[in-house]
Formats: C-alpha cells, structure tokens, sequence
C-alpha cells in the first residue's frame, strides 16, 4: 500500500485559556507530543501508519472493521482533546514578553460602552497585557464587567469617586491604579491610556521593553496637533507641545510609558491635583534626566497613538412602540436596553443587579 502524506506548516500548535482572573492553564505545555517540531511528529506519524499497515496484513479477514475502529478512536481522540479547542502557533509560546499594564480611568456616559468596545478590540490583539479598567463611581458596572469578561483579556476592574473637578477627570482613578501596582507588580511596563483615544497596535510593542522611561509622538493634541519629543542623533534634547508654560516634562499621558520598577524608587508617589501639571508633576517625582528617555516609533518620527475625543451624545428619547408597531418585534428588547442605559446615566449610585462594594474596592 502507497501512502502519500501532506502536513501542513506549523503542524505541532498548542493554546492557552487566559482568563479575566488573570489564571494562564498551561497544563497541555507538559504533553511530549506538543513539544516535537513539525518534522518529528510527521517522522512520527508515518511510522504510526506503517505499524498499523503491518497489522492490518496479519489479520486480513478483519483488517478492513479493525482499520476502521483505529481511525474512528484515532479522530476522537484529537478532535475531543481539550487544547484543540484553540490553537496558536508554537512560536508565539516561546517568547518572554514583558507584561503591560494598560490603565485606563473611565466614567459614565452615552458613549461609555461604545468607547471601550472599540478600545477592546485593540487590546484583544495585544499579547501579554493587564487592562486596569477604574470607574468614576463607587461601584462598578455590571454591564461594562460583562464586556470585559466577553473581550477575554486579562483585567482588572476597580471603582473610586474622583474629585467632584471639571478640569480634572481621573486623578484618583490613576492613584488607585497605582496603588494596586505598588502592592502587586513586580516588572513590567505602566502605560496610562484613556477609553476614548486611538492606539496603532505597533505601539505596544514599541513600549514593552522600556528599561525607565520610553516617549513618542501623540497625535490630536493642542492647536499644535501634535505633542511629541524632540529627538537629535537619538537622543531627545527638548519637546514640542502647543502647552509648554514652564513646565518639566511638557508631554501628554498617552505619551510615555514608565517601567513598573521604577515606581518603588518614590517614597509617597502621587499624581498632583494640578490642573495642566498633572503629567509634568507626576514625572517630576522620579530621578529622571533626558537622556534616561528612550524615543520610540522611529526616533519619534511616527505617530502611533492619538488623542481622539468622542463626541457628546444626548440621552436618547424612549422608542415610540405604538407609532413604530414595536410589539412582538426585536424593538422590545432594544426598548429595555435603552432604558437600562438611561437608569445608569441617571442614577449617580446605580450597582446594576448585584451590589459592589466601592470602599475598599474589590479586584475582579
């Protein structure tokens, strides 16, 4: 019997579950055959086949029904293992990735969801990443926890009340954030990214192996358009911003990325309640020079991040279910949706279905 065998590349895949909590299973990385190369489980494979051919010629009368039952057991046995349910690549298991802690601070309003669906599906693709997600509330948000645990990435979902200031939007969410670093991070990289803004994928990559701290260019800020560090034979000698007004460390949030190790050289770390200061003032606190500022994208010739702002939307008027003949249609559930969302915009102290404490805040 002739037997022509085709594997397809990256035959040998492996897969992990990562879940919001964080837990990485990584029980099938101790199965031998996940651990051959592509060339030695074809070897392998082949050799397999030529057994049971060897088999099949000594039982001839019953070759054909016990061929059959050795396919069948075969098939179910790698159709039903539970790593098969989702494959990645080998390759992508091989790498130690620096962890990024991606803190955004949010608050409810219309287009709330809206702009952390959209942000989700940007950080769905990004490997090796925490998103710190912290409400402007005393509670957080069913309904945000359940986009969270639907985008699978690993998260943490904390709530505290800012400062009732409208130029200041986010001060204690970042300090909370902080908090829960300096008590549980070791390494890694801290980024603060706001829920409304726009993140080139590059970006991630470019930020995850910051020794201090790492600066590029931010997009959509100021009349200037742009804020960005002035970089001369790779080194940053100054910066350009449309708000310099003295300050230090002229540079927007979404700018820079700071080693977590770096945080535990502050005693009493701090973002200033200063509205305009509050980048320039927080960096102040670490021993930092220019030449400590590693300028990524190109030597910040690119622009990988922008400082997008959604526009405000007013709240929705409830749907006429009369005009429009609603009843019995897919408008019944859009019409308790919209009135769902109505009630949290409303209610300063809305908890959804299940109560969350705010003080002290629970890590998801």
């Amino acid at each position: 019997v002739g037997l022509k065998i085709r594997f397809p590349r990256n035959t040998a895949r492996i897969a992990t579950r990562t879940y919001h909590s964080g837990h990485t299973d990584d029980s099938i990385l101790r199965s031998p055959i996940y651990d051959m190369e592509p060339q030695q489980l074809q070897r392998k494979t082949i050799h397999t086949l030529k057994s049971v051919l060897r088999l099949l010629k000594k039982f001839k009368k019953f070759g054909l029904l016990l061929f059959v039952i050795l396919y069948g057991a075969l098939t179910l046995h790698v159709l039903f293992k539970p790593e098969n349910c989702a494959v990645i690549p080998k390759k992508n298991l091989s790498e130690q990735l620096p962890l990024i802690y991606f803190v955004t601070p949010t608050y409810k309003r219309q287009e709330q969801f809206a702009d952390l669906v959209r942000l989700s599906q940007t950080l769905m693709h990004v490997k090796n990443l925490k998103w710190i997600l912290v409400e402007d509330s005393p509670h957080v948000n069913p309904y945000i926890e359940e986009l969270l645990q639907e985008t699978g990435i690993d998260y943490l979902y904390l709530a505290v009340k800012n400062e009732d200031n409208g130029h200041i939007r986010g001060r204690a969410s970042r300090m909370l954030a902080l908090t829960w670093l300096l008590e549980w991070a070791r390494d890694g990289v801290l980024y603060f990214g706001d829920d409304d803004n726009t993140y080139h994928i590059k970006l991630f990559e470019e930020m995850r192996y910051t020794r201090k701290i790492s600066m590029w260019p931010v997009g959509l800020v100021t009349h200037f358009g742009l804020s960005t560090p002035i970089v001369r034979y790779g080194m940053v000698v100054g910066f350009y911003d449309g708000y310099l007004q003295g300050r230090l460390w002229p540079v927007d949030f979404a700018g820079f990325a700071l080693n977590v190790s770096l945080l535990r050289e502050v005693r009493n770390l701090t973002i200033p309640n200063k509205p305009g200061l509050m980048e320039t003032l927080f960096l102040k606190q670490f021993p930092l020079q220019l030449e400590d500022i590693e300028p990524k994208a190109d030597n910040c010739t690119k622009v990988l991040v922008w400082h997008t702002q959604t526009e405000f939307n007013p709240p929705p008027v409830p749907i006429n279910m009369i005009k429009f003949e609603g009843r019995g249609t897919n408008l019944d559930d859009l019409s308790l949706w919209l009135k769902r969302s109505n009630r949290y915009l409303r209610n300063s102290d809305f908890r959804g279905e299940v109560e969350i404490p705010g003080t002290p805040p629970i890590w998801s």
